[in-house]
């Protein structure tokens, strides 16, 4: 309408730019953490065409897809034809975590056993996993193993691949056992020791002998074979065998008899074995080897050698007496006197003499020695007077032996 009230009619028609719009993201992330695998493409609605994209990170690249694409965020700009609209988005690009293959190691348990294991722990990546063994093996576990050196690959869902390498199952080494040992110190005595060390293995060790002893050292063994056994600390067993040796047995070879000379007794000891040297120790208690001048009756020895190993013997004197049945008291000089030959072999001597009605006629008490002089000897008298013919009755004692009793005749 003008100032004059004038008017008119127009019809325009308006058009609406549409602008540029985004109707989604089709992304592809990493497949292995630190690769560049991964992918967006834009899917443009709207606008006028052609389109064209700018992504920040590549500025020649201006399609609506991005590719090798590692892990983070991206920006990409999208204009119309015009070039008047304008629209930024942003694309973030996952990664898995990384992949790691690492092992659980037991190793063997004793020497030269197959039963080393290893445990295959995988994390990260994408799973499921698959397991490659340098034995061409494909478990999670290797059992049974001997000792050697061995590696592992773990590939995960998205192919994605970590090693593990120089996988060492090692060898413990050898238990063994040494010993040493001392022999008893006496034949046939139970005083010997033994000593076992056990080395390698896995400490600590157990160790058994017979009898249900333990530990490393036993004593009061006798000679012979004895077992000893040791274990560590897995059970892997060792043994060894101590073998204990008697020394040569001491033995006393002896010789006893009457010195023609002197009609005493005599013991003469031969003595092997053992350790030298020897002392004795009679019941007389003299300390040489050979007695002599001996009277009749039982001598014990004890030998002891230089290891302090003890043996006995016992010899016993018996000396011969002759005891007259007849004396002729005529001063001849032939059979005058009772005289007994090697009655001076005793140092005890006791002689008595009786008529047939029990009179003690005659008595006599000191040393054989002794009464074997003359002048102590019984020669028919009593009293100094002569005794008649007949026949008296006599009783010899002789150390702490038995008595020796008698009938005597007087023939003048």
């Amino acid at each position: 309408t003008d100032q004059q009230n004038c008017s008119a009619t127009l019809t325009a028609v308006v058009g609406v730019n549409p602008g540029v719009g985004t109707g989604q993201v089709n992304q592809t992330n990493v497949l292995c953490n630190g690769d560049s695998t991964g992918s967006a493409t834009v899917i443009i609605a709207n606008g006028t065409a052609p389109y064209s994209c700018i992504w920040q990170h590549d500025a020649l690249n201006i399609t609506n897809t991005a590719t090798n694409l590692a892990a983070g965020s991206y920006n990409v700009t999208i204009t119309d034809a015009p070039g008047a609209c304008i629209t930024p988005m942003t694309v973030t690009i996952s990664q898995p975590a990384v992949l790691v293959a690492s092992v659980t190691i037991a190793d063997i348990s004793c020497y030269n056993m197959n039963d080393g294991v290893i445990a295959a722990n995988g994390s990260g990546g994408t799973l499921a996993y698959q397991y490659h063994w340098s034995d061409n093996s494909s478990g999670s576990n290797l059992g049974s193993l001997p000792a050697g050196i061995y590696s592992l690959t773990i590939t995960d869902a998205n192919n994605c691949v970590d090693s593990v390498v120089n996988i060492i199952i090692t060898n413990p080494a050898e238990l063994t056992l040494t010993t040493s040992s001392t022999n008893p110190l006496c034949y046939n005595m139970n005083n010997g020791t033994a000593i076992a060390t056990a080395n390698g293995g896995t400490p600590p060790y157990v160790y058994s002998w017979p009898g249900g002893i333990s530990g490393p050292a036993v004593s009061n063994l006798s000679a012979g074979s004895h077992i000893v056994s040791v274990t560590d600390a897995h059970l892997c067993p060792a043994n060894s065998i101590v073998t204990l040796y008697n020394p040569v047995e001491m033995v006393s070879i002896g010789t006893s008899g009457i010195d023609a000379n002197t009609h005493g007794g005599f013991i003469q000891l031969n003595v092997t074995g053992g350790s030298l040297p020897y002392s004795y120790l009679w019941s007389n208690t003299a300390t040489s080897q050979n007695l002599s001048g001996l009277s009749g009756g039982t001598y014990i020895v004890t030998i002891t050698d230089a290891g302090l190993c003890a043996i006995t013997d016992t010899f016993t004197i018996d000396l011969p007496l002759e005891i007259p049945t007849v004396i002729t008291p005529n001063g001849d000089g032939k059979n005058d006197d009772f005289e007994i030959l090697s009655i001076q072999a005793y140092h005890e001597v006791s002689i008595e003499i009786y008529n047939r009605w029990g009179d003690r006629l005659f008595v006599y008490t000191g040393t054989g020695a002794s009464y074997a002089s003359k002048a102590n000897r019984w020669d028919g008298k009593n009293n100094g007077k002569d005794l008649p013919m007949g026949s008296y009755v006599f009783i010899v004692k002789l150390n702490d032996l038995d008595p020796i009793t008698g009938v005597v005749s007087i023939i003048r």
